[in-house]
């Protein structure tokens, strides 16, 4: 794995430079979705796109972990502070992989409502008191193969000091420019306690379409699902009450053959299902005439409320119950019996035998060394859990193997244990008998051999059991005052686990949602 300094100090606990390298670090625009939170969401160690897989590739996944950190201290002179060809990163040389000028950059579809207004959705996990926000975008007959350049761009969207919302948002409602196809939205966010200043590009495509869909979201599938899992929808409305769940058990579909597993598959499925029952939303991508229309890809599909409504969501992941063993036991096997002579007996001794050994079987495949919930693991590590091998897609910490379906742990394989090897217990010797020859008894030839009977052991079978796998324990209980400056921290709230990706405090972790800062482990005891 490449070497990255700030990052491996990070990573070491140093806290001094956690807690300073996430003071600067405070927001992006999440509605059209930036480059770098585009890029965060795919995967910050194996993102999907290639454009986002070029810009890694160039400065590595550090900058998708700091993705509210691109920020400079212009006091209002941003260009004066942010050079031509470097605005994406805001010009700095740590996210000059946001600045390549590339046509595959993954796009928004973008429309004004009936108003000819759109709410932009900017994402502030440390909101500010505001000197001015600024909105531009790209003039008609800019190049995106070139590097982007003030003169690229044209002013639509101004405003001064907002309130923030709940959860932690900015809402900007502008008038929206009235272009077609394919445009970068600039964005520029100038505090009014500071010099400092944050930048951000979101890539657009306008639909040149009225439309009263607001756009939620994206629906992102990481990797194929096993058969017979369970996809479940949920929707709530601003105060978080529960208004439709749609579930979608995958497999091979009866009417196409296709397989509703894989992740190019699942989303588009789920979307159809939603399209033809939900009173509230639609999925898919928006069209130039209005309509919403579900694709059939990994990435790529929205949730759009109907009615321009901000409702949030959440797709939860079951996997199929697995089936219990039946324990396997063996037959007692009763010796053969061989009838001996009945001769003058004559004292013998009882000689004990060498114990023979119980061997257990050994399975293929052995475990690498057990997952360890303290431990930093990098991308390609693996640890054993349960039985079975898990291999890290990226840096984690906390995380329990197998708990999240689009975590950073892939199981690799199965594996079992060195065999275990038992000695049966020692018999104890038995002195040989001593006859005296006053005690010698006459004994009569018998006739007929009367045969000595040898008594049957009694062999116990030892049933072959799995072992459960135990219940994930529930960590430290979540506190609104405490500081959680190290990311991969694991709090427990209302019954579940929740693990922060960033600097965070306040966030309560069940209001987290889509692109909050807590990850949800699932449920605990």
């Amino acid at each position: 794995m490449r070497s990255n300094p700030i990052r491996t100090a990070l990573l070491g606990g140093a806290l001094a430079l956690t807690w300073s390298g996430a003071a600067l670090a405070h927001g992006t625009m999440a509605d059209p979705i930036s480059r770098i939170l585009q890029c965060f969401n795919e995967g910050p160690e194996a993102p999907k796109s290639a454009a986002c897989q070029a810009a890694v590739a160039q400065s590595g996944p550090q900058m998708l972990y700091d993705w509210s950190g691109v920020n400079q201290l212009p006091n209002g002179d941003h260009q004066a502070f942010v050079p031509d060809g470097q605005l994406c990163a805001g010009g700095k040389s740590n996210y000059a992989g946001l600045n390549q000028a590339r046509t595959d950059w993954p796009t928004t579809p973008i429309a004004p409502n009936a108003n000819g207004q759109y709410d932009f959705i900017f994402k502030a996990p440390a909101p500010h008191q505001t000197k001015e926000w600024a909105l531009y975008v790209t003039r008609d007959g800019w190049n995106p193969t070139q590097p982007l350049k003030w003169s690229d761009l044209e002013r639509f969207c101004t405003l001064g000091n907002i309130p923030v919302n709940a959860d932690k948002t900015y809402k900007l409602t502008c008038p929206l420019p009235k272009k077609s196809g394919q445009h970068i939205i600039y964005a520029t966010w100038q505090r009014s306690d500071s010099a400092e200043a944050f930048y951000s590009c979101s890539d657009v495509n306008f639909s040149g379409a009225v439309s009263t869909f607001k756009d939620l979201g994206q629906i992102r599938a990481f990797q194929d699902l096993t058969e017979n899992s369970k996809v479940i929808f949920r929707l709530f409305d601003a105060q978080g009450v529960d208004l439709e769940s749609t579930e979608l058990t995958v497999g091979f579909d009866n009417q196409t053959g296709q397989n509703t597993a894989l992740a190019v598959n699942w989303p588009y499925f789920l979307a159809q299902k939603i399209n033809g029952t939900s009173r509230y939303v639609s999925i898919g991508l928006l069209q130039g005439n209005g309509s919403v229309i579900a694709v059939q890809n990994a990435q790529d599909n929205h949730v759009y409320s109907r009615n321009g409504a901000s409702y949030t969501f959440r797709v939860d992941i079951q996997g199929p119950v697995a089936s219990t063993p039946t324990p396997t036991t063996k037959p007692s096997t009763t010796p053969t019996v061989t009838p001996t002579p009945a001769i003058t007996p004559t004292p013998t001794p009882v000689v004990t035998g060498t114990p023979t050994p119980l061997v257990t079987p050994t399975p293929a495949g052995s475990c690498p060394a057990a997952w360890d919930a303290g431990k930093d693991y990098t991308g390609g590590s693996q640890a054993s859990y349960n039985g079975k091998i898990w291999q890290a897609s990226w840096w984690v910490r906390g995380e329990v193997p197998g708990s999240q379906q689009w975590g950073a742990w892939k199981q690799v394989g199965t594996c079992a244990s060195s065999p275990t090897v038992t000695p049966a217990p020692s018999s104890t010797p038995q002195p040989t008998a001593t006859l005296q020859p006053s005690a010698m008894p006459t004994v009569k030839p018998s006739a007929t051999p009367t045969p000595a009977v040898t008594a049957t052991p009694v062999v116990t079978a030892t049933p072959v059991v799995t072992p459960t796998p135990a219940s994930s324990s529930c960590a430290a209980a979540w506190d609104a005052k405490t500081v959680y400056a190290s990311a991969g921290t694991t709090v427990s709230y209302n019954g579940r686990n929740y693990q922060n990706k960033w600097w965070i405090t306040g966030d309560n972790p069940a209001d987290s949602g889509q692109w909050g800062p807590w990850k949800d482990l699932g449920s605990c005891k």
